[in-house]
């Protein structure tokens, strides 16, 4: 997902009645924040499939069982 600068700019000028530009020093912060979500997201992907996987696992050995 590619970070719109300008509308964050644009939100911030709304929200709080300060004009930044989209190549304001802050918006490392922003894009800082934004790519650590993308990571947080990322893992937390993995982490659901791996507990599904588990899951169907300790389903099956418990229906080959009966």
């Amino acid at each position: 997902m590619a970070l719109d600068l300008e509308a964050v700019a644009a939100e911030i000028g709304k929200r709080h009645g300060i004009k930044i530009t989209k190549d304001d020093p802050i918006m490392i912060l922003v894009t800082v924040i934004a790519l650590l979500e993308q990571e947080m997201f990322q893992q937390k992907q993995k982490l659901m499939t791996d507990v599904v996987s588990e899951v169907e696992a300790f389903m099956t050995r418990n229906n080959e069982g009966s």
